[in-house]
């Protein structure tokens, strides 16, 4: 179906837009002496009497075939097949913009979009130029929104291109009479028709040319433009077939195996987790001997047992342990149970009678431990889950030391005691809780098997990630080839956060909650040995239960075992040889920088994630500190205690310092470095879409440039590069994305090259550790296990530096490759956008810049907010504490001065 308004503006062509080329023609036939001096067809007068046709047949019956005649046959020829080429321009351009019709070439299918209706450039283009039905396949499919157009922008546009092009047309008519004028001069002076310089075979070709791109066609757009716009749909379709072909024998856009794509992470510390643990089997253990039937005392049994519990609801955790599918099926339950929420198990007895306000009638008798929620569509969460599960039920809840230690525990205050708890696997004598060499081994062990279950899960089960482009990304087509990238900071974040993720302990045993309370309201300083000891002032505390009382003796002698002893330390600060390293590891979260170097075989992109995300949650702890700081030290403050107020505020200001800086480099290698690929590769579709724009008002004067009657070829001397800009457009999207796989090529090739020269970039590069010191005070102080790990950290964040300067630098090539590659040609055109800034690099720096004042003035606020609230709250404390010192003098004195 031809489209509306097309016909009447080719007749309008036929009848007057060609009259003045008519005109031209007949003159030159007349200067070939074709055409009799005085011919009508050469008076302007008569311009639309007469076309193109009867030009050429008045001069066909003039011509006479011989060799003298050889001049007059070879400009006949040349416009004859200039006029054959114009006419059959129409009719392609009539038989592919304004019929579609479907073009079933050999070829067809490699400049087609595959999915024209949601391609992103494609989409770009409409928006841009709103010429409906334009951006469309051979076949007919286009882009969805060609329904919207045109809008009363485009409109406008259209009208202002027109206006333009005709502008142009009457400045080439102006400018083909000046041909005309000088032609007639030189033929007069030189006695040569047309003149010396007047090129016979393409001068008139290229006349013909250049009013047939000047002249419109359709939505006021001329065929120069027409011929820019469908290059650059053609081109779309080149690349966007291309990017696909490209992804169809990977499994990753990256070219590199897959599970390179996930950098190791090291396990938290479960030391937390294994201490509570052994807390809640003396709690199970003490409720089971303080409620067993016994003579002379009437107690209700408590069967404590671990339950899911959500409102009303609960669930048992049956079935765990050999044969009964252990961590794993428990940790399905839960997601099951709480809907893919956090997973709270609870520790304690179901009672309807005795617990009727409980949550499920399940009282928390011996506390609850919450495991956070697993990211959802990402498999390894699920299995960092079950190892999580595995670890509480298995090998603590379940696990034969554990219950022996609970044993022994609840064995303590048991009166008389129960030398049956003795008959299991010996961990110390009968009636005494076992050494810290014992504890520290479990603790170990805990964490042994967890870094076993994480790193199997690392090894064994990153194959378990979808890392392939998705097809609805593919859809949308050349345009949307940078997005993937991202996910490689989504799949590394979420990894480390569920690693990370340990299970909290949410609730203490019921009788240390009740001990905390009354000495809360009872006790205002209590020391840490203390704090849960159910004797208050030489006077038991009241429990609703008398067993919990036994419970809760059991739970105080537990409690001062586990936390009040030096030796009791985090595991991962227990080597001395990596003691610098995990003090800095925990005030800055560098973990992943010591693995940049370390785990070589990882995605360099990855690993620079995966350093960021540590910095980012280490900054955020910082922030918390810093908060917590502020609000002590204004409470010191209210109390009036000014110099431990300073101290904590110091130490509030450097938290914040390096929560500030913190939040800044994690910022750009978390945030910014895994967009860079999407970022560069969308300015560069964008640059894109701005050179057609420039092309869509520079044809125009192209069309001008072929107005020469002097030159060889179609182009002469000044066209050519025109024809060098429209190859670019056509060209440029593909160039894009081998820019792409050219960054991430150089940038993955360069960075394990790296790995391998660093060593010997800085082999001796600071000498020995040589102190001069005596040796035996040397070994004593230890200085070789902290200059090493000193040289370590330097070097390594010298080694991030250079990786990251290199991502930075090998992305640019996304916008480089394509703005250069014509050169290879010998062209040395370019347009505007090839000679823009870097804006990446400028968005990174006002990306540190603005976040690291934004993010340091949000601090601020918080931490005088804070500050606000415990000077406040210090200072109520104080006041109260005033008036009832001076209430007991007035008592004491017999007078009231109490306001």
């Amino acid at each position: 179906m031809i489209l509306p308004g097309v016909m009447p503006r080719l007749r309008e062509i036929a009848q007057n837009g060609f009259g003045w080329l008519a005109i031209l023609i007949a003159l030159t036939y007349q200067g070939a002496r074709l055409l009799p001096q005085g011919h009508p067809y050469c008076n302007p007068a008569n311009m639309g009497r007469f076309g193109i046709r009867h030009v050429i047949a008045e001069a066909a019956n003039n011509l006479v075939i011989s060799r003298k005649n050889i001049d007059q046959l070879i400009i006949f020829v040349a416009i004859l097949s200039g006029f054959v080429l114009l006419v059959g321009q129409f009719v392609l351009f009539m038989a592919m913009l304004l019929f579609n019709v479907a073009y079933a070439g050999p070829f067809a299918g490699m400049f087609d979009t595959p999915q024209p209706q949601v391609d992103i450039a494609l989409t770009l283009l409409g928006h841009v130029f709103g010429v409906p039905n334009l951006f469309c396949n051979m076949g007919g499919a286009c882009i969805d929104i060609n329904g919207t157009f045109p809008t009363p922008f485009h409109n406008g546009l259209h009208a202002l291109l027109e206006f333009y092009s005709l502008a142009i047309l009457l400045v080439g008519v102006l400018v083909l009479m000046y041909y005309v004028v000088v032609m007639v001069g030189e033929t007069a002076l030189t006695g040569t028709p047309f003149g010396r310089r007047f090129n016979h075979i393409w001068a008139p070709i290229r006349l013909v040319v250049a009013i047939g791109l000047l002249v419109p066609i359709n939505w006021g757009l001329n065929s120069a433009q027409y011929l820019t716009l469908i290059s650059a749909r053609m081109g779309s379709g080149f690349a966007t077939n291309a990017w696909n072909l490209f992804n169809e024998t990977l499994t990753n856009a990256t070219g590199l195996a897959d599970e390179s794509l996930i950098a190791r992470t090291t396990v938290p510390d479960t030391q937390y987790v294994t201490k509570f643990m052994l807390m809640v089997q003396a709690c199970r253990n003490a409720y089971r001997l303080g409620t067993e039937p016994r003579a002379g005392i009437a107690s209700t049994f408590m069967n404590i047992q671990p339950y899911f519990i959500d409102g009303p609801n609960w669930q048992q955790l049956g079935g765990v342990g050999p044969g009964g599918g252990g961590g794993a099926a428990a940790w399905a339950n839960g997601y099951d149970f709480y809907g893919g929420g956090d997973i709270v198990v609870r520790f304690g007895h179901r009672s309807p009678e005795l617990f009727p306000n409980e949550s499920g009638n399940v009282a928390p008798l011996c506390g609850e431990i919450t495991l956070p929620r697993a990211p959802e569509g990402f498999p390894l969460a699920r299995m960092v889950g079950e190892s999580y599960m595995t670890l509480i039920l298995e090998n603590m809840w379940l696990g034969v030391p554990f219950n022996d230690f609970g044993n022994r525990a609840a064995n303590l205050d048991y009166d008389p005691p129960s030398r049956d708890l003795c008959a299991g696997p010996s961990i110390t004598p009968c009636g005494r809780l076992p050494d810290s060499d014992w504890r520290q081994a479990q603790i170990a062990n805990i964490q042994a098997n967890f870094e076993i279950y994480v790193s199997g899960i690392w090894l064994g089960q990153r194959g378990a990630i979808d890392y392939e482009v998705p097809a609805d990304l593919l859809a949308r087509g050349w345009g949307g080839a940078g997005i993937w990238y991202n996910r490689i900071a989504q799949w590394n974040g979420q990894w480390i956060s569920t690693v990370k993720s340990i299970p909290q302990p949410t609730r203490y045993p019921w009788p240390m909650l009740q001990v905390q309370k009354a000495r809360g309201g009872q006790a205002a300083n209590v020391n840490s040995e203390d704090r849960f000891n159910p004797e208050l002032r030489g006077q038991p505390v009241v429990f609703e239960r008398d067993e919990e009382y036994y419970v809760a003796e059991v739970l105080h002698h537990v409690y001062q075992y586990l936390e009040n002893d030096s030796a009791n330390e985090a595991t991962d600060v227990r080597d001395s040889n990596n003691a610098l390293r995990n003090v800095m590891n925990m005030i800055f979260g560098i973990d992943g920088l010591f693995a940049m170097r370390e785990n070589h075989d990882i995605h360099p992109l990855a690993q620079l994630v995966a350093l960021g995300k540590g910095i980012v949650d280490a900054a955020v702890r910082n922030l918390m500190g810093a908060i917590g700081a502020s609000a002590i030290s204004g409470g010191l403050e209210g109390l009036g205690h000014k110099n431990a107020a300073a101290s904590a505020g110091g130490m509030s200001s450097m938290m914040l310092s390096l929560s500030t800086v913190g939040l800044t480099v994690g910022f750009i290698l978390y945030y910014v470095l895994p967009f860079m690929p999407f970022m560069y590769f969308y300015f560069a579709v964008g640059a894109w879409v701005k050179t057609v724009f420039e092309a869509m008002v520079g044809v125009p004067l192209w069309a001008l440039a072929h107005l020469r009657i002097d030159g060889n070829g179609l182009p002469g001397e000044t066209a050519m590069n025109g024809y060098f800009l429209i190859f670019e457009i056509f060209l440029r999207p593909i160039l894009t994305i081998f820019g792409l796989l050219a960054s991430l090529a150089v940038f993955t090739a360069m960075a394990r090259v790296l790995h391998e020269i660093f060593p010997l970039v800085t082999q001796n590069l600071t000498g020995f550790g040589d102190t001069g010191l005596p040796p035996l005070l040397y070994g004593a102080i230890g200085f070789e296990f902290k200059r090493d790990p000193i040289d370590e950290f330097f070097f390594t964040v010298i080694y991030t530096i250079i990786v990251y300067m290199l991502a930075t630098s090998s992305f640019k090539l996304i916008d480089q490759l394509p703005s250069h590659m014509l050169r290879w040609m010998g062209a040395g055109v370019q347009t505007f956008s090839d000679r823009h800034e870097d804006t990446i690099r400028n968005l990174t720096q006002y990306a540190a810049m603005g976040g690291s004042s934004i993010t340091g003035q949000v601090s601020q606020i918080a931490v005088k907010a804070s500050h606000t609230a415990g000077l406040t709250g210090g200072s109520l404390v104080r006041f109260a504490g005033n008036m009832l010192t001076r209430g007991d003098q007035n008592r004491a004195t017999g007078v009231n001065d109490t306001p």
